[in-house]
């Protein structure tokens, strides 16, 4: 039975980050949305660490990375004009880095970084929260969690030909979004399961 909790709990954080990405449900503001999708993660903290106040600012800072983070870096490396991208909230890291290093803009890899930066600001407040209150391994699962949205994107992108659906496949930075809210939630429920054995 805990598996089949843990796959819906997987199921719920996928429909609600692929949710915060696509056009449906547009009576729900974008950031509505947002709060949606990190809700889980609340939950989760608020069932594991005593003090909720702690929990509530964690949320609110993942809200706010998650809200900051759409679009940036999710086509690895196929953006024929890489310049116009929002590289917010980490451009400011990654170009410098990528500079230094001599990567550039336009390649996969630049990309995978800043996927991965992205997705770790995500889920960063809630593994600094399990850090502080001592569980070690908690918090780098969730640190893990956030970098598993490259993973998911580059599956995606690797991937969404073999998926065809006639006339509504999915595209590659849909599958990414699947992935990346089932792999984040996913985490999550395995932090729950630690903390409550």
């Amino acid at each position: 039975m805990t598996i089949l909790y843990t796959l819906l709990f997987a199921l719920a954080g996928a429909l609600l980050y692929r949710l915060r990405g696509a056009p449906w449900l547009d009576f729900l503001h974008r950031p509505i949305k947002q709060m949606l999708y990190c809700g889980g993660w609340g939950a989760v903290g608020y069932l594991l660490v005593p003090e909720w106040w702690f929990v509530l600012l964690a949320y609110v800072a993942s809200v706010g990375a998650v809200s900051l983070g759409h679009g940036s870096y999710m086509d690895l490396g196929h953006t024929v004009k890489p310049q116009d991208i929002d590289e917010r909230p980490v451009g400011w890291i990654l170009k410098p880095f990528a500079k230094m290093v001599g990567i550039d803009p336009t390649t996969t890899l630049y990309d995978a970084i800043g996927l991965t930066l992205n997705g770790i600001l995500m889920t960063l407040p809630f593994a600094i929260l399990f850090w502080w209150h001592g569980d070690l391994a908690a918090g780098f699962v969730i640190f893990a969690a956030g970098a598993s949205k490259t993973l998911a994107y580059y599956i995606g992108w690797s991937q969404y030909h073999r998926l065809s659906f006639g006339k509504r496949s999915p595209g590659p930075t849909e599958i990414g979004e699947w992935l990346t809210g089932a792999f984040q939630w996913l985490a999550f429920a395995t932090v729950y399961l630690m903390g409550a054995s």
